[in-house]
């Protein structure tokens, strides 16, 4: 096997193999290890860069270890490929390294950024909360274009053997963003290591020897198998993809049907942990069903063996459900041929997407009306100065150049009268209008900093003292510079006598201290300083 082939663009199209156009000491020069893809029980498959152009990158499958049934799984598929002309529906075997390190051999594959149909549901549903209808007709279409590319096209017919998602790859179309997930996709048939040629009718061959979830009825793998395995797993893998579940039979259905043919308790015996259904001995008797795509799901649960706890699948239509069907027919002559696919489904498929997407642009369209309806009544609402729709979004807000919930506009002031009374020496109001845009707490907590002479009107003001001193005439001081004046001159009531009186933070405050007593007792101390130094400003004049 050479490692080295030029490669010719003229033949891309020709019926002559594939070229490589990776050897193996360019592979080591320019090529670094990235990440890990998938491991399999053919091998393991892992993601390598190219040092010059790190946007380039190559899938490298290689044995897990130094396994001798994966070593010759490996070398039986470079063989294969080898005879596979180019194919659009085919991955592409860019070239291989029989001395590969650590394990050997290695086969360099073009990179499929989006990964296998299985990772691509995930994607789809988590953007869309669907599968969109036309991503499975495009499915449907490519991989009957692959699966009669290597039944029919072929010197030798081959028949792949363990048809799956796992082994369907999704390349993005050219143009696509780095973190877009495209609906339409193009999908790839890889993993060629347990295909085989088929001789024809009559002549014995191998027994199917693929996936369990994805074999034929079980009476059919007592036979030599036949392209229409393929064709059976398409059909599986349509389900799963459409549906969202694999498509065997339930594990309590099955352990139901055990119990009324052999007598045996097995669900019981699963749920004590001696048996798990999970081992081959038992996954190779689950047996894979059909379930519709266009049916609700209570007719899903009721006829069909739907899995208890699974999300509810959408309805498709019912030329997809038509044609799926045909692929999972028990009865050999029931079951469709990939040639017949390749001719009837491809033009329906595409003549479907293209209805789809025109549905899906009216959608788009209706929604776009709908948002810039909704953008004109909050713009009407504005200029009547009401308040704005809560359903706008915010996007639509800002191309009103309004923010999407504005700040409710300032009160009118109020009349001086409903404001409170307002002292004499200051015609302006004692407390200014609160602003809502201000936190109540705040706006408060500066009102108890405002001059004690000028209260708000809400709160009481203490009465002048009725026997004030004419002016220029100075009140009784003491020789120890104390004021005569008491409570009695403010108009106060005398003070409550205590037992103890403490001062400072030790102070026990009592019922009727309040925030008014403390104010009182500050406005005492005030005037008895303001007199004090009046007096004694006065002497020393």
């Amino acid at each position: 096997m050479p490692h080295i082939q030029l490669v010719n663009e003229s033949n891309a199209g020709s019926s002559e193999p594939q070229k490589m156009t990776i050897d193996p000491a360019t592979f080591k020069r320019n090529f670094g290890r990235h990440n890990a893809i998938s491991d399999g029980s053919d091998g393991s498959v892992t993601r390598y860069l190219d040092c010059r152009d790190p946007s380039r990158a190559v899938a490298v499958k290689t044995p897990s270890s130094a396994n001798v049934h994966q070593q010759k799984a490996l070398l039986h598929e470079i063989a294969i490929m080898e005879l596979l002309t180019k194919c659009d529906q085919i991955v592409s075997l860019l070239g291989y390294d029989t001395n590969f390190m650590p394990y050997s051999p290695a086969l360099f594959y073009e990179f499929c950024g989006m990964g296998d149909v299985q990772t691509y549901h995930t994607k789809l549903q988590r953007k869309y909360g669907r599968i969109p209808e036309e991503t499975i007709w495009k499915l449907f279409a490519d991989m009957s274009k692959g699966l009669q590319y290597i039944h029919c096209e072929l010197p030798r017919p081959l028949i792949h053997g363990d048809f799956k998602t796992l082994n369907i790859l999704v390349a993005s179309p050219p143009g696509t963003g780095l973190r877009e997930v495209p609906i339409l996709p193009n999908f790839k048939i890889c993993d060629f290591a347990r295909a085989q040629p088929y001789s024809g009718p009559g002549n014995p061959g191998p027994f199917y020897n693929g996936t369990y979830e994805y074999g034929p009825p079980q009476a059919e793998q007592l036979l030599p198998q036949t392209p229409a395995v393929d064709i059976w797993a398409l059909g599986a893998s349509l389900q799963e993809f459409a549906l969202g579940i694999l498509p065997t039979q339930t594990r309590k259905r099955f352990c139901e049907e055990y119990r009324r043919r052999f007598g045996t308790n097995l669900w019981k015996i699963v749920q004590e942990g001696r048996q798990d259904l999970n081992e081959d001995r038992w996954r190779k008797h689950i047996p894979l069903v059909y379930r519709p795509l266009n049916a609700d799901v209570q007719e899903l649960r009721s006829k069909w063996d739907w899995p208890p706890g699974a999300a509810e699948p959408p309805r498709y239509s019912n030329a997809l459900e038509c044609w799926y069907h045909t692929c999972m027919q028990e009865k050999l002559d029931q079951r469709l041929t990939a040639a017949y696919l390749k001719e009837e489904v491809a033009p329906i498929a595409e003549r479907r997407i293209k209805v789809l997407q025109a549905h899906r642009k009216v959608e788009e369209a209706k929604k776009k009306v709908e948002e810039a309806k909704k953008a004109r009544q909050m713009k009407e609402k504005m200029k009547q100065g009401k308040k704005p729709l809560s359903s706008l979004p915010p996007h639509a807000a800002r191309h009103l150049q309004i923010p999407a919930q504005p700040l409710a506009p300032s009160p009118a002031p109020r009349p001086a009268a409903a404001q409170g009374r307002t002292n004499a020496a200051s015609p302006t109001p004692s407390r200014p209008p609160r602003d809502p845009r201000r936190p109540r707490r705040l706006q408060q907590r500066e009102e108890m900093f405002l001059p004690f002479t000028n209260p708000p009107a809400d709160r009481r003001r203490l009465p002048e003292p009725p026997n004030q001193k004419p002016e220029g005439q100075l009140p009784v001081i003491h020789v120890d510079g104390s004021s005569a004046l008491t409570r009695k001159d403010f108009g106060l009531p005398p003070r409550a006598p205590q037992a103890t009186r403490l001062r400072g933070r030790n102070r026990r405050p009592s019922e009727t201290d309040s925030a008014m007593a403390r104010k009182e007792r500050k406005y005492l101390r005030g005037m008895k300083k303001e007199l004090g130094n009046a007096v004694y400003s006065g002497r020393g004049g």
